[in-house]
């Protein structure tokens, strides 16, 4: 059993199933640039008398007006200026509650993430002695594991059916990944495998948590190396920190288990703070660009073995003259027509499609594809934005899927 290459983790499953951080404040520094009226000489400047007019009025769309043009003024000076701000955080609300899981249950649930789940988060046919040795643990700690991630609401399982000793695994919230924040989505982060089996050699339910929190911290930040700014890091306090492990963690039982060598991070510890550094390799953009190009050569290959299945077919076909090309158009799922034309894309297209992979899943990519070829190339139709096309029947799939629920 191999992990795919890249794999999207929602954030809100992580955060529930390495504990729920207590309600804090966030404070932080917002920078904005503002105009020094005084080192611009604005004091006899007609426009700064206007604008000071419109002011006392309480006339703000005119305001904004005049201080635009100020911004194409040559001896108009900006400085930044730094404003403390408040951000209430309470995990519950945002996420949803859910139990804290083991160290076993928390790499079995990412683990799953890297089986290619379909666009409603279905994986079929996982051997578990497979996932035992993925996990390194033994099968009864595999099945134990799958009934407390059950009870708890983070995955469904049941026997496949098809094949003794495999599962069937069901991840609910998969299919919520793509929404956006205003659709009530919670984000997700997209991981390599390079990083799940450094998540699977983690020692100790303290490390893994500490390790994942660091992810999840590092992505949420904006700072980056000053050396190199492909680099991220992000720090945070030992107060914070605590707010999501047992009692008993306090800052010598952090340190340590974040100085071990299996470690993802690199550490900084101070008095009351800690800074995690992450390598190039696990930089969310870096992991992102990397899973784009991936998508991109496997959505490459998908076309292409579609086009040899048309192309044996011809432009002039009879359905049943070629009972293999007839099961190959069977199952892509190509619809019976007089001839086939092959689908050709562009590099834009190709791109399009390989962000639509990895924004919802590569399996509903495909299936968007056989309907566009079907409704639209079939026909004749002229098709100028193929990537708009699948992009609107991919939405018009999601809608469905959620009445239907």
């Amino acid at each position: 059993m191999e992990l795919s290459n890249y794999a999207r983790i929602g954030k809100g499953v992580i955060t529930k199933a390495i504990g729920l951080q207590e309600n804090y404040i966030d404070v932080f520094e917002v920078a904005e640039s503002k105009l020094d009226e005084e080192k611009s000489g604005c004091a006899g400047c007609p426009l700064c008398q206007a604008k000071c007019q419109m002011r006392d009025l309480g006339a703000g769309e005119a305001m904004e007006i005049l201080e635009s043009k100020c911004k194409e003024c040559p001896q108009a000076v900006y400085t930044e200026t730094y404003t403390e701000k408040k951000k209430y955080i309470n995990e519950k609300n945002q996420f949803g509650y859910q139990e804290t899981l083991k160290s076993n249950a928390i790499k079995l649930l990412m683990v799953y993430h890297f089986l290619q789940p379909n666009a409603s988060g279905m994986v079929t046919d996982i051997s578990i002695k497979g996932l035992a040795e993925m996990v390194g643990c033994t099968t009864a700690t595999v099945r134990a594991c799958n009934k407390t991630l059950s009870g708890y609401g983070y995955c469904h399982t049941c026997e496949s059916g098809i094949y003794d000793g495999c599962i069937n695994i069901i991840l609910p919230e998969y299919r919520d990944y793509h929404k956006t924040a205003a659709e009530g989505g919670r984000g997700y982060i997209t991981m390599s495998s390079g990083m799940m089996h450094k998540i699977l050699g983690l020692q100790g339910v303290n490390t893994l948590r500490l390790n994942l929190k660091g992810i999840l911290e590092i992505d949420s930040s904006s700072s980056s190396s000053t050396e190199d700014p492909e680099l991220a890091s992000a720090t945070t306090t030992y107060k914070k920190l605590r707010g999501f492990l047992p009692a008993y963690c306090k800052r010598n039982v952090i340190v340590r288990a974040l100085q071990q060598d299996s470690s993802i991070f690199k550490c900084d510890f101070y008095e009351r703070a800690v800074t995690f550094h992450t390598s190039r390799e696990f930089v969310q953009k870096n992991i992102r660009s990397a899973m784009l190009k991936n998508e991109e050569a496997e959505i490459k290959s998908y076309i292409d073995t579609l086009n040899q299945t048309l192309s044996q077919a011809g432009r002039t076909y009879l359905n049943g003259a070629d009972p293999l090309a007839d099961a190959r158009l069977e199952d892509y799922h190509i619809a019976i027509a007089g001839g086939y034309e092959l689908l050709s894309l562009s590099e834009k297209d190709y791109k399009d499609l390989a962000s639509m992979c990895v924004q919802y899943s590569r399996d509903m990519v495909r299936k968007a594809v056989i309907s566009v070829y079907n409704d639209y190339t079939l026909h004749g139709t002229e098709i100028r934005n193929f990537g708009g096309i699948v992009r609107t029947i991919i939405r018009a799939m999601l809608s469905a899927d959620r009445a239907a629920a």
